[in-house]
């Protein structure tokens, strides 16, 4: 059963080399749907072990969300 008020969009990701766009797609869509952005993401052990691994394969495309900087030498971090 259903928790009353639960926003959900379910989506696939079938390219993990664009992961992150897929996931910004689908963000954009949930806001489109729901006039509010998606604050959680859930997924399966295997999904977040590709995601991790792409990531790790492509680090300079891992930045800040106002795009300024990479993570890795994020002052956020």
């Amino acid at each position: 059963m259903e928790p009353e008020g639960v926003l959900k969009l379910k989506g696939f990701i079938t390219d993990f080399s664009i992961w992150d766009d897929t996931i910004n797609i689908y963000a954009i869509k949930f806001h489109e749907n729901f006039n509010v952005y998606p604050n959680i993401l859930l997924a399966s052990d295997d999904t977040y072990r590709k995601i991790d691994l792409y990531a790790q394969m492509r680090p300079d495309r891992l930045v800040t969300a106002d795009g300024e900087e990479n993570i890795l030498t994020s002052k956020n971090s």
